[in-house]
C-alpha cells in the first residue's frame, strides 16, 4: 500500500503536499462575504429642519398624509384620496363603488376634523404627568406613537404602519405657544434692555386729551362771539360809571326837593343802586377771567417746554419698577406663513414615503383600517376609546420598529408586513427614542403605592371609533 508520508526518520519529504489545499480551504471557510457597515432603516425618516417641534395642527395633517399614502400604496384604493371624489360614478353598474367611496371620503373628513383636537387633548394630558415635565424640561418635546392597522380588527392583522412624531409639543392647558429659540437673536440675548419710562408730565399729557391752542372760557363764548376787543371793554366800563355817576346825581336831587316821600324814594335809589353793584361785578369777573386764562396758558406753555427739555427717563435695571420690564415676545406668523409651512413639512413627509423602494404593498386585500393612538390614561375625547390589552403586542413592537434591533429589512421577521414613518425636528437628530423613562430609582413606597393607586399618566393604546375607514376594489 501506497502511502502518502515517508518514515519520518528516513528524513524524507512527503510524496503529496497537503499544505497549500488545505490553506486554500481554511481561507475559504473562515472569511465569508462582508455585509457592508451601513444598511437602510426598514422606515422612511423625514427631518423637518425649518421647526423645533410639531404642533398638533402639524401633527393631525401628518398622521392625514401618512394614511392616505397607506390606503393607496397597499392597494385599499384604486386612486390617491384627493381624486376620489372627482371620480364620475354614474350608472346602475357604478352604484355601489359610488357608495363606498362617498363612504370612505365621510369617513375621511371626519377623521380629519378630529384629528387637531385629538393631539391638542394629548398635548394637555402629557403635560399634567410632571416626571415627564422634569425628563423634557429642556425642550418641552417627547414622542408620540400612531399605528395604522389594516384588518378587520386592531388584532387581527393584514398590514401595520407606524408613525412616530419624535418632537411633538407639550403645553400646559391656558398656556400659549412658546416662541421657537431659533427665531430671532433678540429672544437668546441675556442682557436685559433698559427701560424708558416717561416724565410725569409726559404721562399726563398722555392720560388727558389734548387741549386746544386757543382756550376759551364758556362765559366768554356765550357772551362774546366775536374776537375780544379791549378797547370796547374800556368803553363799556366807562359808560357803566358815567350811567352810575348820573343816577346818582338825580337821586339826591329828588331827595332834596320831596323828603316827604322818602319811603318810596328809598326804594328806588336801592334798586338803583343794586343795579349799579351787578353791573360793576359783571365788567370786574371779566377783567379777572382774562387775566386767568392769560395764567393758564403761561402755564401750560411752560410745561411743555420743561417736557420736551426733559424728555424720557432712563431707570436702571435695579430701580426699574417690576410692572415697567419689557418683555420680548415675537408675534406669531399670519395664517397664510403658518399654511405654508405646514404645506412645506406635509411634501417633505410625503416625498420620504414616495422615495422609500420597500414601502407599500399590492397583496393586501380589501380591509378595514384602524387607527391607534397612544396616550396617557388620562387622555379625554369622545371620539377615542381605550384598548388597554393592545398594549401587550403593540408597546415592545414599536420601539424594536424604529430601534432596529429586531427588524433589518423587510421579509426578515415573520408575520404581517410592517411599514413605518419617523418624523423628526432638527431639535432632535437621534429622535429614534420613545418616551423617556419617568420612573425615579429613588422612590419610596409610598410614591409607588400612590403611582399605582393614580395611574392616570400610565400610557395605554386608543382607538378611533366614530367611524369607519374602509377602502374599496376597482371600479
Amino acid at each position: 500500500m501506497l502511502s502518502a508520508y515517508s518514515d519520518s526518520s528516513s528524513g524524507s519529504t512527503p510524496l503529496f503536499s497537503t499544505s497549500p489545499a488545505s490553506t486554500r480551504m481554511s481561507s475559504l471557510t473562515s472569511s465569508p462575504p462582508k455585509k457592508p457597515d451601513t444598511q437602510p432603516p426598514p422606515y422612511a425618516a423625514a427631518n423637518l429642519d425649518d421647526r423645533s417641534a410639531i404642533s398638533p395642527v402639524l401633527a393631525s395633517r401628518i398622521c392625514t398624509s401618512v394614511l392616505d399614502h397607506v390606503l393607496y400604496l397597499n392597494g385599499q384604493i384604486p386612486f390617491p384620496v384627493q381624486g376620489l371624489s372627482s371620480l364620475n360614478l354614474d350608472g346602475k353598474a357604478n352604484a355601489k363603488a359610488a357608495k363606498k367611496r362617498d363612504e370612505l371620503v365621510t369617513a375621511l373628513d371626519l377623521l380629519s376634523s378630529h384629528l387637531p383636537s385629538t393631539f391638542q387633548s394629548l398635548s394637555w394630558a402629557l403635560a399634567t404627568n410632571p416626571k415627564l415635565l422634569q425628563a423634557t424640561s429642556l425642550s418641552s418635546t417627547t414622542a408620540v406613537d400612531v399605528v395604522l392597522v389594516t384588518g378587520p380588527t386592531p388584532t387581527t392583522v393584514r398590514s401595520r404602519c407606524f408613525i412616530r412624531l419624535g418632537d411633538f409639543s407639550i403645553s400646559r392647558y391656558g398656556d400659549r405657544q412658546q416662541v421657537p429659540s431659533c427665531t430671532t437673536a433678540a429672544a437668546t440675548s441675556t442682557e436685559p434692555a433698559p427701560t424708558q419710562v416717561p416724565s410725569s408730565c409726559a404721562q399726563e399729557q398722555t392720560r388727558s386729551r389734548v387741549a386746544p391752542p386757543n382756550p376759551v372760557s364758556p362765559v366768554e363764548v356765550e357772551e362774546n362771539d366775536e374776537e375780544h376787543d379791549p378797547e370796547a371793554d374800556a368803553s363799556f366800563a366807562s359808560f357803566i360809571s358815567d350811567m352810575s355817576s348820573a343816577l346818582s346825581s338825580t337821586a339826591e336831587e329828588e331827595r332834596s326837593e320831596d323828603e316827604g316821600t322818602g319811603d318810596e324814594e328809598d326804594d328806588d335809589d336801592d334798586d338803583d343802586d343794586e343795579d349799579d353793584e351787578e353791573e360793576s361785578d359783571a365788567s370786574s369777573s371779566i377783567a379777572s377771567e382774562d387775566e386767568e386764562e392769560e395764567e393758564e396758558t403761561s402755564e401750560e406753555d411752560f410745561d411743555e417746554e420743561n417736557a420736551d427739555e426733559e424728555g424720557p427717563v432712563v431707570l436702571e435695571d435695579d430701580t426699574a419698577p417690576k410692572h415697567s420690564t419689557p418683555s420680548i415676545s415675537v408675534p406669531p406668523p399670519s395664517p397664510a406663513e403658518d399654511e405654508k409651512n405646514i404645506r412645506a413639512c406635509v411634501r417633505a413627509v410625503s416625498l420620504a414615503l414616495a422615495s422609500t423602494f420597500d414601502f407599500g404593498r399590492d397583496d393586501i386585500p380589501i380591509n378595514q383600517m384602524n387607527v391607534l393612538l397612544r396616550a396617557p390614561r388620562c387622555f379625554q375625547h369622545p371620539s377615542w376609546l381605550p384598548k388597554q390589552a393592545l398594549g401587550r403586542t403593540l408597546d415592545g413592537r414599536v420601539d424594536e420598529f424604529f430601534s432596529g434591533t429586531a427588524v433589518e429589512g423587510r421579509g426578515v421577521r415573520k408575520g404581517p408586513p410592517e411599514e413605518g414613518v419617523l418624523v423628526r425636528c432638527n431639535s432632535s437628530l437621534e429622535g429614534v427614542e420613545g418616551l423617556p423613562e419617568v420612573r425615579s430609582p429613588e422612590t419610596t413606597t409610598e410614591d409607588e403605592s400612590q403611582q399605582r393607586d393614580d395611574g392616570q399618566h400610565d400610557m395605554i393604546w386608543w382607538q378611533w371609533s366614530a367611524g369607519v375607514i374602509r377602502g374599496f376594489g376597482d371600479i
